[in-house]
């Protein structure tokens, strides 16, 4: 929608308005005739432009300079009466008929026409109302070379550069009495609680400035509008029409600017359409680790705080999104509603739920306790963030669902941004809710709001090679230094298993500082992450003593607090790894992995400056809460990582009765199974696949065969992690994977495909038709997860696809088969 609202003001004052622009604008420059309501021959104002104007340009249908005659004229349609749809066809109308006057009724001398209307236009390819307007001009450009139509979004940016002009109107054209006293900065006549929101917004800006480079070991201060990239997204179940519905329909309550430039293809689309454009009322943002759904989030928060209180810091940041042809990052200020935004880190949210007492944990008493009050140096209280909500749009942003692993958590959250929810639409407020989680973190907790599902792609090579130049430049100032930063990170790319790494804007960052260090790049996941934490700890030597002295230990820390905090966060009542807890681990690691000399110090006192160090920064841990004493990592995915190496480093650990535990225990330690699969040997990893037949044959047959089912989809999740060399090890595991007993429970599994597909060691597509034999014609289902599995791995050109296709064509020829073809 676009960033004034005029579909509240009447037809009479919208007029006045849009001549109060013209006079502001054409006054000045030109003889400019205005004209009051009546028979005024189709016009609103006219304005005879001298050739001596700075602007000028002749008309093409003259053949010398001539004085340039334009006229305006205004058109307002009550589209909350009409609807958007018989709105915007109505200004088509009105577009045609009044050319149709100047031209030919009155036969107004005219070389220049503008239609001045409140209705906002869409873009469409081919279809859109400018598109249509195109169509129209080409009609009449014999007579009137030049024809315009200025919409909403047009007359917003006039509004902002007529500061005069919008003082005037700003009571009936910006919702919202908040937004309206910040964006006006009528200090005057901000009241305390008004104050209150504005230093919360500069809190905002100042705290959501920098990407959070440092939660990937990267140093602090990396200005977000410098280095954010625009990332692609992809709608989530394409088969499901609500959300192609909402992108391409007319909606008759609000503009629909998404449709306004919809895409060709909603698989591969920039995510300041998806999450600007696209402005549906609820929104599930998926990616998996890494991706960047939390800088997103960021992005999002800060800069709707921006066009608030930092107009200049907003513009930078749209200077960083691809967005549609046509639109500048002038034009999206003018183009999206300014929202009120309050992003909620769902991980914190839920550790302040468990330290709240008698159950007041509302979603309202945490924004103002926890996100203003702390921040603004104020006092309010629940009902006035109701009535901040009442009167100005709100974005809501809840983020990291998938870090809250226990259940009953995760359902009183919902539970409360429902009751959130249910009091703002009692005082008829405007919310966007925006919700972000990794896909295997999410069981459909959302669903009920019937969100439009975006999920992130991986990082393209071109979105990867800009992000690489715009940190070196930033990191490494030395022209000469950055080149060879940048020969290595080229000559990394050149393999295929890098490739494979550089596919999120975290191991993105992995990457680049690992390259700074002038070393080589890793082309396995977990030596990736290895190398990283030696560069990070390397760096961390040079600046401390302490690092350096007990680097050994330190390492044997961060693998236990992994660990323990991982298993904390699955909790009911998720606490914090406070000061004491953290020191019994401390304490436990030095007597554990220290030399019995420690110089002239004792053991508590080395556990002292440990504990000290870690409530600022140590290494990859970082103090949090009120006085930075509780002890965290910068990011979960370090925290998973170290918690691999816990489990496969402990002496006690039995790898087959952890890889059973990690698979039991779900999503929420996939990663982790991931990272520790990855440390083990061959052999080890060989004994994981093959001892699974055998352990799960009990007396149930059901239960069991559940269990295998879970096993093997764990299994194939981790399978490129393996570092399997012989075909026959390979062959010999997707043999038991897709065991002909279990190979119907295949069906439908799209997400193994891409799997199966990274597995280079071997021909998989000529390995599966091995194993498959003639196929199965006993079992449908078995024989439809055969076909299906082949078809998706072959090339769609080759002689196989096509006898595949052959054999589908068969089935269905044969009534007793054709349901399964």
């Amino acid at each position: 929608m676009s960033k004034y609202s005029f579909n509240r003001m009447q037809p009479i004052e919208f007029e006045s308005m849009a001549q109060a622009l013209l006079e502001k604008t054409y006054r000045i420059g030109g003889n400019l005739i205005q004209f009051g309501q009546g028979q005024d021959g189709g016009r609103e104002a006219t304005w005879s432009q001298s050739i001596n104007h700075p602007q000028y340009s002749r008309p093409t249908n003259q053949k010398a300079d001539v004085v340039k005659e334009w006229v305006f004229q205004v058109k307002y349609h009550d589209f909350d009466q009409r609807g958007w749809s018989t709105a915007r066809d109505a200004v088509l109308e009105d577009l045609d008929k009044e050319l149709e006057k100047i031209v030919h009724k009155y036969a107004v001398p005219c070389h220049a026409y503008v239609l001045i209307t409140n209705v906002p236009f869409t873009g469409a390819r081919n279809v859109g109302t400018r598109d249509q307007v195109t169509t129209l001009v080409r009609k009449w450009s014999k007579h009137i070379p030049e024809i315009y139509v200025w919409d909403a979004a047009d007359l917003s940016r006039m509004l902002d550069a007529n500061e005069d002009v919008r003082t005037a109107y700003i009571d009936t054209i910006l919702v919202g009495d908040t937004l309206k006293a910040i964006y006006s900065q009528a200090t005057s006549g901000i009241n305390r609680k008004q104050s209150a929101f504005k230093a919360y917004l500069k809190f905002v800006t100042e705290c959501e400035g920098s990407a959070r480079a440092e939660d990937a070991g990267d140093e602090p201060d990396l200005p977000l509008a410098e280095v954010f990239i625009d990332l692609t997204l992809k709608i989530r179940d394409s088969n499901n029409k609500l959300p192609i519905e909402w992108l391409a329909r007319k909606n008759k309550s609000k503009p629909n600017p998404d449709t306004v430039l919809l895409p060709e293809s909603l698989m591969q689309v920039r995510a300041s359409f998806a999450l600007f454009f696209a402005d549906y009322p609820y929104i599930l943002l998926l990616g998996g680790p890494g991706l960047g759904k939390s800088t997103l989030t960021q992005f999002l928060s800060l800069y709707q705080a921006a066009r608030i209180v930092a107009p200049e810091l907003s513009l930078r940041l749209a200077d960083r999104l691809k967005l549609p042809e046509g639109i500048t990052a002038k034009d999206l200020d003018a183009y999206c509603s300014p929202r009120f935004p309050l992003r909620i880190e769902l991980r914190r949210y839920a550790r302040w739920m468990s330290n709240q007492q008698d159950n007041k944990h509302e979603l309202a008493r945490y924004i103002v306790e926890d996100l203003i009050n702390p921040n603004a140096s104020s006092t309010l209280g629940m009902d006035d963030v109701f009535d901040l909500a009442s009167k100005n749009p709100i974005l809501l942003i809840l983020d990291g669902l998938d870090e809250v692993p226990n259940p009953e958590t995760r359902q009183q959250i919902i539970a409360n941004l429902q009751v959130f929810l249910r009091r703002i639409d009692s005082e008829n407020g405007d919310i966007q809710v925006i919700l972000s989680s990794r896909p295997k973190g999410y069981s459909g907790e959302f669903e009920g709001l019937k969100p439009i599902t975006w999920e992130l792609n991986e990082l393209e090579r071109a979105d990867f090679d800009e992000y690489c130049d715009c940190w070196l430049k930033n990191r490494i100032r030395d022209a000469e230094t950055r080149s060879e930063a940048k020969e290595l990170i080229n000559r990394g790319m050149l393999s295929e298993a890098v490739q494979r790494l550089a596919i999120s804007l975290l191991q993105a960052t992995v990457i680049l500082t690992i390259v700074r260090s002038k070393i080589q790049i890793p082309h396995q996941r977990n030596l990736l992450y290895k190398k990283y934490v030696e560069v990070i700890f390397n760096r961390e030597k040079k600046k401390s003593q302490l690092v350096d002295e007990r680097e050994n230990e330190l390492l044997r820390l961060h693998e236990r607090v992994g660990y323990e905090l991982h298993c904390k966060m699955e909790e009911r009542r998720i606490e914090a790894l406070d000061r004491e807890t953290f020191r019994s681990y401390v304490l436990s690691v030095l007597e554990d992995y220290s030399a019995i000399e420690l110089g002239n110090k004792k053991l508590r006192d080395v556990a002292d400056e440990i504990i000290e160090a870690a409530t600022v920064r140590l290494c990859l841990l970082i103090g949090k809460g009120e006085d930075q004493t509780d002890v965290d990592f910068v990011v979960q995915q370090y925290r998973e990582y170290f918690a691999a190496l816990y489990l496969s480093n402990h002496p006690d650990a039995d790898p087959a009765r952890v890889f059973d535990m990690l698979v039991r225990r779900g999503a929420y330690w996939a990663y982790v199974l991931q990272f520790y699969v990855a440390q083990a040997n061959t052999n080890q990893q060989m004994r994981w696949i093959i001892g699974i037949p055998d352990q799960y044959n009990e007396e149930n047959h059901v239960e069991a065969l559940v269990r295998k089912t879970r096993t093997y989809r764990a299994i194939i999740n981790v399978l490129p992690e393996f570092t399997l060399q012989r075909k026959s090890d390979f062959k010999r595991a997707l043999e038991i994977i897709f065991s002909l007993e279990t190979r119907w429970t295949w069906l439908e599994q799209e997400a193994i495909i891409e799997i199966l597909q990274l597995i280079r060691s071997i021909n998989i597509f000529q390995t599966l038709d091995e194993i498959f034999g003639n196929l199965c014609l006993d079992d449908n289902a078995t024989l439809a997860v055969e076909l299906w599995l082949l078809a998706k791995l072959s090339s769609s050109q080759s002689q196989v696809h096509i006898d595949i296709c052959n054999k589908v064509q068969n089935l269905l020829e044969h009534e007793d088969t054709q349901l399964i073809g």
